[in-house]
C-alpha cells in the first residue's frame, strides 16, 4: 500500500514538471489515471489497460483495449469482446509449456510471458497448465488490440475506436506496478499541448513570445489575423522546437531539475526498501 501511495504521489509530481498535456481538437477531453500491478488488468477511461511488465526507469509493457481470458477442458472456446471488435478464441492443444489457439481461423503456439500476435490481436499467456485434451488442463492469457513498450512521459501510443480517440501514457512504475494515464476525445483528435513554458517575456524588448507569433501569422487571401494556440502539434505531426533564447533555456533547466531530484529521491528508496 505504501508503494502505491508512493508512485502515485511521484507520479504526479512528475507528470506536473515534465509532461505535456492533450486536448481535443473538437470538444472537451476526459482523463483517468490508475496504477495497476503487474499481471492486471485494468479499466481507465472505459479502455482496458493490462500491465505485462513493469520496471524502473520508468517504463512499462502494456496491452491496450484488452480482456482477460481463462480457457479450460470444459470451456475450452469463448467469445472476446473488445472496444474495437468481437473476436473467438479456442483452446487447440496444451502440451507441456506450450499451448496452441486457434483465433479467427489462425492457429498459433504460445508460450507464457510471451506477447504474440494471432488472428489479429496481441495474445500475453499469463498460465499454461496441464494438458488438453485432459481434466487439468487451463490457460490462461491477455488478448489486446495493441501491444506497447512505452516510457514514462516520452512515448505514448493513440487509437480511435468507435469514432473516439484515446491516448494511453506511462506516467511512472516500479518493479511491480504502474501508473498510467488515459486520455479520450468523443469528438475530434487528440492534439499535444506543451505546456513547459507558457510565455517567456524578452526584457530588453519588452515583448513575449506568444505576442511575436500572434502578431506574426496572417491570412493573406482575407487580411484578417490568424490567432494560433501556442506551442500545440498534431501527435503525428513535427518536432518541438528547440527553446529560441536564453531566458527560454534556462526555464527548461529550472523544470528539469526536480526531476533530477525525483530520480534521486527513487534511487535512496529503492536501496532502503531493499534493506528491509
Amino acid at each position: 500500500m505504501r508503494k502505491a501511495v508512493l508512485l502515485i504521489f511521484i507520479g504526479v509530481l512528475f507528470v506536473h514538471i515534465v509532461s505535456a498535456s492533450y486536448s481535443c481538437s473538437d470538444g472537451n477531453i476526459t482523463v483517468d489515471s490508475k496504477v495497476i500491478n503487474a499481471g492486471e488488468l485494468k479499466s481507465i477511461n472505459n479502455l482496458n489497460i493490462a500491465l505485462l511488465s513493469p520496471s524502473y526507469g520508468p517504463a512499462a509493457e502494456i496491452l491496450v483495449d484488452t480482456r482477460k481470458v481463462v480457457l479450460t477442458n470444459t470451456s475450452s472456446s469463448e467469445e472476446i469482446k473488445l472496444l474495437s471488435g468481437d473476436y473467438q478464441i479456442s483452446l487447440v492443444k496444451i502440451n507441456g509449456l506450450t499451448a496452441t489457439i486457434n483465433l479467427k481461423g489462425d492457429k498459433e503456439e504460445i508460450e507464457v510471458n510471451t506477447v504474440e500476435e494471432v488472428g489479429g490481436l496481441q495474445i500475453y499467456a499469463l498460465q499454461i497448465a496441464g494438458t488438453y485434451p485432459g481434466e487439468d488442463a487451463r490457460l490462461e492469457l491477455f488478448a489486446g488490440k495493441k501491444y506497447a513498450f512505452l516510457y514514462a512521459n516520452n512515448l505514448t501510443i493513440t487509437q480511435t475506436i468507435s469514432d473516439e480517440e484515446y491516448l494511453t501514457e506511462v506516467l511512472s512504475s516500479s518493479n511491480s506496478q504502474a501508473m498510467i494515464r488515459v486520455y479520450k476525445c468523443e469528438n475530434g483528435n487528440i492534439i499535444q499541448v506543451d505546456d513547459i513554458v507558457k510565455e517567456i517575456t524578452n526584457p530588453s524588448t519588452n515583448f513575449s513570445f506568444d505576442d511575436e507569433i500572434n502578431n506574426s501569422v496572417n491570412d493573406s487571401s482575407n487580411n484578417k489575423t490568424v490567432n494560433p494556440v501556442k506551442n500545440i502539434t498534431d501527435l503525428e505531426g513535427e518536432e518541438k522546437d528547440m527553446p529560441k533564447s536564453k531566458s527560454s533555456f534556462f526555464a527548461y533547466i529550472i523544470y528539469f531539475i526536480p526531476t533530477i531530484i525525483l530520480i534521486i529521491i527513487g534511487i535512496v528508496y529503492y536501496i532502503h526498501s531493499r534493506k528491509y
